[in-house]
């Protein structure tokens, strides 16, 4: 099947950048959210690249050409044209539930519904869409303009010409998609939290004096870019607690289990940098 117009339901961080990869590769994309300054926010975010000499005012302005901008509360018929429709709310099943019910208003037999989650089940979501083999799930990483990454996920309902078609689409945005197969978490970020969640343990148990220490073992001792506590700040911490929830819930072993020290920062709203604390403070 050829896609060729593009929804994106959520104006969070992955939703802009979700629909500023898709708009750079000159494909015609439709935001939805339910504030009445999405367009505001949107140039706003665009800027912060061409103020850092990322962007030129030109490919910003040439973005902006292929993007229009609709309030899901009012224009949801607006749905009905998109050949894909990509869910990008925040990670919490009944915002999900109560997305994919107005989705389920306006979505043609034939589009793609697609879900942003990092942790849900495909098959689970799938059931509250009336086309459940018309269901992928699509996983972005952040920041997305950056990151070329995309799982993409068929669960055991998705058809799996559907499934290709979405792989078709990413290779067109110049990003690299990988097929897997529906579990909790994934492929990526099943691996990826146990590690942070286990270095937020440590930091609870004092094995290392913070978490600047800890997070320079792993990046001295690994090589990596960016250490697991940072790492959890810049994610959000609530989302990396409704991550370990998922994939605890989902397996049902104790290695998935959320330390009580994310518990109680998630319950304190200590989000990381997004909040102004987190373990660091910003």
């Amino acid at each position: 099947m050829k896609i060729e117009k593009i929804a994106v339901v959520g104006t969070g961080l992955m939703g802009k950048g979700i629909a500023h990869v898709f708009a750079a590769g000159n494909y015609k994309v439709d935001i939805f959210g339910r504030r009445d300054d999405i367009n505001k926010e949107f140039y706003e975010y665009l800027n912060k690249d061409v103020s850092k000499g990322k962007m030129t005012e030109e490919q910003r302005d040439e973005i902006l050409s292929n993007i229009n901008f609709y309030n899901l509360t009012t224009q949801a018929d607006s749905l009905k044209s998109c050949d894909l429709i990509i869910e990008t709310v925040k990670e919490d099943l009944e915002t999900k539930k109560d997305i994919f019910s107005t989705i389920a208003k306006y979505v043609g037999p034939n589009a793609i519904i697609a879900s942003n989650t990092s942790s849900y089940s495909i098959g689970l979501l799938a059931e509250y869409t009336p086309y459940p083999q018309n269901f992928v799930g699509m996983h972005f990483f952040s920041p997305v303009p950056l990151m070329k990454l995309v799982e993409v996920v068929e669960s055991e309902k998705t058809d799996s010409q559907k499934a290709l078609a979405t792989v078709e689409l990413v290779k067109s945005i110049d990003k690299l998609p990988i097929l897997v197969k529906d579990a909790p978490g994934f492929v990526l970020n099943r691996g990826l939290f146990i590690m942070v969640n286990e270095a937020i343990c440590m930091l609870h148990e004092k094995i290392a004096g913070s978490a600047e220490d800890i997070d320079n073992i792993f990046l001295n001792g690994m090589g990596m870019k960016v250490g697991p506590l940072k790492l959890a700040d810049l994610v959000g911490v609530d989302v990396v607690y409704a991550i370990m929830q998922n994939l605890y819930e989902g397996f049902k072993t104790d290695k998935y289990k959320p330390s009580p020290l994310l518990k109680t920062m998630a319950d304190q709203g200590k989000f990381g940098r997004k909040s102004g604390e987190g373990f660091y403070k910003y």
